[in-house]
């Protein structure tokens, strides 16, 4: 069985990952919900937990066992900690420490009249003379309000990245000093800072649309949006901690955007034995280009199919104001590999036919999607390849993202609003 103070940290674990996925509380779960959630658990931590042990792990299953060391590491890598004892710590240190139970409390003495009067006038006739002489001759003055959460930023630089983004702050209210910054919703980007403090710096590598967060304890008390543009395009080869900036000259030709491999390798990166993503940004505001009433299509050719690399893995993301549409396609053996997001629903291979995805690269392919409010239509050389009711607030379109693993190249990038062309290129 699990032991008191492991199954409330537990229980924190868990809260900690349904308030990062934002789908509710776990009473409403579906068992589609657990698999999308183990297949999310896998792509961030390269660690497969299946739906039963996630099931028996949130009480839906009974079991009598406690999870293993392995299971309990991937939920707190999970929520933002480097293994379970890193997100121990930090749980007990955060909590106060547990009053006396039943079992361990003193059994109280049983009072005798006399002295039990006697204590009392003792101590109360002083107090009463005290607070006479206090309340008539040194009123306390009024305390001062407590100051209420502020968050705000600034960007160093107005477009571009790297780019460093200064956070003020106001969080001296806090009942505890478990005070952090994150950059966005995934709680590994989180960094604590001082409660007194008022102002932090972070650094951002890579484009894209953030929702910065001020976090007490385990509850977001402030949040605002924040959008990191990109200048035009940016080429990048997606390695940590920080990306490999391309030159746009080394991409951009006059009839398409690709990265050869010969200057792929002269920034000296392996392609073997684990082949890295190179990633076309463009992140701006389209203004006028909306969720509900938009059309993107492009051609699309994955250029390198060695080793690690043989599935030709491809993703094409739209991305939204607070969410994104994620186009994906592989080479036709690789298709349960595949993902597709569409806002705020997310479809798996796993489950899923995405067969239309899977393409032959040696020849361009065409891809297109378009909503019109009621649905999202992925067309896969102009054949509709999956369709699926949308229901999410309409947001604005804020960028365009390639990812190839690999190299590749793109062409033919339009944007329609309606029947209004807002963008395109090559």
């Amino acid at each position: 069985m699990i032991t008191e103070s492991k199954d409330v940290a537990l229980a924190h674990c868990l809260a900690l990952i349904e308030e990062k996925l934002g789908w509710g509380n776990s009473s409403g779960w579906s068992s589609r919900d657990f698999e999308l959630l183990s297949e999310h658990i896998a792509e961030q931590t390269n660690v497969t937990l299946s739906v039963t042990t996630l099931k028996r792990v949130w009480g839906k299953v009974k079991y009598e066992s406690a999870p293993t060391q392995t299971t309990l590491d991937t939920l707190a890598r999970f929520s933002g900690y480097d293994n379970w004892r890193a997100f121990r710590q930090h749980h007990f240190a955060a909590t106060q420490l547990p009053q006396p139970t039943p079992e361990n409390r003193p059994a109280p003495k049983k009072p005798q009249p006399f002295r039990r009067y006697g204590l009392a006038a003792l101590v109360i006739t002083p107090l009463l003379l005290m607070g006479y002489f206090w309340s008539n001759h040194n009123r306390p003055l009024p305390s001062a309000p407590i100051k209420p959460y502020q968050f705000s930023s600034q960007k160093v630089i107005s477009e571009g990245v790297p780019n460093s983004v200064i956070f003020d702050y106001e969080a001296t209210a806090a009942p505890t000093d478990s005070v952090f910054i994150q950059q966005s919703w995934d709680p590994s980007r989180r960094t604590q800072v001082a409660k007194e403090g008022h102002k932090h710096t972070s650094m951002y590598y890579k484009p894209g649309f953030f929702q910065a967060k001020l976090v007490v304890g385990n509850q977001v008390v402030k949040e605002h949006n924040l959008l990191i543009t990109s200048a035009g395009w940016l080429p990048l080869i997606d390695v940590q901690p920080v990306p490999v900036y391309l030159k746009p000259s080394d991409v951009i030709q006059p009839d398409k955007m690709g990265l050869p491999l010969e200057k792929l390798a002269a920034y000296h990166v392996d392609l073997q034995p684990k082949t890295p993503w190179v990633s076309f940004f463009n992140v701006q505001q389209f203004k006028g280009v909306r969720s509900d009433q938009f059309e993107f299509e492009s051609d699309v050719k994955n250029e390198y199919a060695e080793g690690s690399a043989a599935c030709q893995q491809t993703r094409i993301t739209l991305l939204t104001e607070g969410n994104a549409i994620v186009i994906p396609l592989s080479a036709k053996g690789c298709v349960s590999e595949l993902g597709l997001m569409a806002l705020d629903k997310m479809v798996s291979g796993k489950t899923t036919d995405l067969s239309a995805f899977g393409v032959d690269f040696s020849d361009w392919v065409k891809v297109r999607c378009e909503g019109d409010g009621q649905y999202l239509r992925f067309f896969v050389n102009d054949k509709l390849a999956y369709q699926l009711s949308s229901d999410s607030k309409a947001s604005d379109l804020v960028g365009l993202v390639y990812h190839f693993q690999g190299t590749g190249s793109v062409r033919k990038i339009r944007l329609k609003s309606a029947d209004r062309v807002v963008y395109q290129a090559f």
